[in-house]
């Protein structure tokens, strides 16, 4: 099996939140029958990652919670949370104003 470029991984984590986007149906490349999967646009938590072997290519396999077999991560977009700019950015304000004078803030 070649090496995986993890360049093209999403930099997945175990917790993600994963969101199908293809609506093609499922493979399952073991035995190259279709098997069930997520639908396009349902999302799920990813609970474990590995590398898996698909048709002797290395592929980034998600492992979904309420799921038994893994899913390879190209027919998934990762959530990326938005909070954490808003928490980064009241976090960069605060620490601004603890720099200033209180006859600045007046």
């Amino acid at each position: 099996m070649k090496r995986l470029d993890l360049s093209s991984c999403d930099d997945w984590r175990v917790g993600d939140l994963a969101e199908c986007v293809i609506d093609c149906g499922w493979i399952d490349s073991g035995v190259d029958q279709p098997t069930s999967g997520p639908l396009r646009g349902s999302v799920w938590r990813v609970t474990e990652i590995s590398v898996a072997d698909h048709w002797g290519e290395p592929v980034l396999a998600l492992h979904l919670a309420g799921w038994a077999h893994r899913f390879g991560q190209v027919g998934f977009r990762k959530l990326r949370p938005t909070a954490d700019i808003g928490i980064a950015a009241d976090a960069t304000f605060t620490a601004a104003l603890k720099h200033r004078s209180i006859e600045h803030i007046a």
